[in-house]
């Protein structure tokens, strides 16, 4: 039997990449995918009107990957829609979104598959996730949404401090967002992304209403994957300080009652304020700025790209 035929007895896979002038970033994930042990896949690269020509460059080393071209800058969740409409339209069974500064290892998508293709109560499905830089630290390792602290928690910090038993699948209430495979008869049920979050929150949000429509979640450790933080949007910045604050709150209001809300605004306020002033950046009155702008915009709800 040929590789072809082979191929057609498996579930088809279709990942989504999303490109935001990032070139060197992209390239090493799609290598990294190239190396895969599971080869029934196919691959999108969304471009979220790059101004580097980076996908340009991307699509003549990789001509074989699908390419699409938006017209505007829709953010995480647009993008990813873009992508996941296309391979919904080629009939994928599942889909992986993933982050463009995500490296799997080579038997990662052919763990994640093999855990979740047998298990019908099980929607979605990720990897253990490391750090790029310290290969021993988890970067993410699951866990859920602490509303009081403003931010997803993690269950463990160091693989040292994990239960030996976590060698085997466990469920959360968070998959790591940078890189989920999801069932696509799940996705039909439940929707796309909700595009009112422009760049986070778009996947703990749509994690939450698969929660919501009884899908369960697992982490498969035997899957592992490599993240760098914030490659593309760069970590610190007042366009992630602006984005995380708005769309945090937009969380809580979609999600949790208004006295949360109400608490979540005051605390999380609060809590960026004192991390601005304590920080070493030279860049304290724009953070300032944009801070006041991401709860001003919140307040008005102002939703999709705000800066």
């Amino acid at each position: 039997m040929d590789i072809q035929s082979k191929n057609k007895l498996k579930p088809k896979v279709g990942i989504v990449i999303l490109n935001w002038n990032n070139f060197s970033d992209t390239e090493e994930t799609l290598l990294a995918i190239k190396k895969q042990t599971y080869s029934n896949f196919e691959v999108v690269i969304v471009d979220g009107k790059s101004s580097d020509n980076s996908t340009h460059k991307i699509q003549k080393l990789f001509p074989q990957h699908h390419y699409i071209y938006l017209t505007k800058d829709t953010g995480y969740s647009g993008g990813n829609n873009a992508g996941i409409k296309y391979l919904l339209s080629k009939k994928a069974n599942y889909v992986l979104s993933m982050n463009n500064d995500v490296i799997m290892n080579s038997d990662c998508l052919e763990n994640l598959i093999q855990y979740i293709k047998n298990k019908n109560d099980v929607g979605l499905v990720g990897p253990r996730m490391y750090s790029y830089s310290s290969r021993n630290m988890f970067q993410r390792s699951g866990g859920y949404v602490n509303i009081f602290r403003s931010k997803p928690m993690p269950k463990w910090i160091k693989e040292s401090e994990a239960p030996k038993e976590l060698s085997l699948p466990y469920e959360v209430k968070k998959l790591p967002g940078a890189l989920i495979l999801v069932k696509t008869e799940a996705i039909k049920k439940v929707g796309l992304m909700d595009e009112k979050f422009f760049l986070y929150y778009g996947d703990t949000d749509w994690q939450k209403r698969f929660s919501n429509a009884d899908y369960k979640q697992f982490v498969v450790p035997r899957a592992r994957a490599y993240h760098k933080v914030s490659a593309t949007t760069g970590r610190g910045s007042t366009k992630v300080l602006y984005y995380d604050s708005r769309d945090f709150l937009n969380y809580v209001f979609k999600h949790h009652g208004f006295l949360t809300l109400i608490y979540s605004f005051i605390k999380s306020y609060i809590q960026r304020l004192i991390q601005i002033i304590n920080s070493k950046t030279d860049n304290k009155p724009a953070q300032f700025q944009y801070l006041n702008l991401a709860y001003l915009h919140f307040i008005l709800r102002k939703s999709g790209k705000g800066i």
